[in-house]
């Protein structure tokens, strides 16, 4: 039988409470630096000036997202959804088809 570790927990209420985060701004800050996004929905994210360089987002749905400024220097785009890199920078060559210059 594998033993576990139990950590108790206080359900007092904490003295300051934890800030809600909205959810883009909860992507954004999943949204970093060679992050892994795989298979998220980011769709309609606001993802402007995010620095996405070496991320990881295979099969990511990007539909209606906001790229512009978004860094994707050495970023893995396999199969993105619906992305549109307008305005994005570092695209790599190979995700930019016949555009060149999205």
């Amino acid at each position: 039988m594998a033993s576990a570790l139990i950590i108790s927990c206080s359900s007092a209420p904490s003295a300051t409470p934890m800030p809600t985060l909205t959810k883009a701004e909860a992507l954004l800050k999943m949204a970093q630096a060679g992050a892994n996004l795989k298979d998220a929905d980011l769709s309609g994210a606001y993802l402007n000036g995010a620095d996405l360089s070496s991320a990881t987002l295979i099969w990511t749905n990007l539909s209606g997202a906001d790229l512009s400024g978004a860094d994707l220097l050495g970023a893995n785009l396999d199969n993105v959804i619906g992305a549109d890199f307008t305005g994005a920078i570092n695209v790599p060559a190979k995700y930019l088809g016949d555009c060149g210059k999205c």
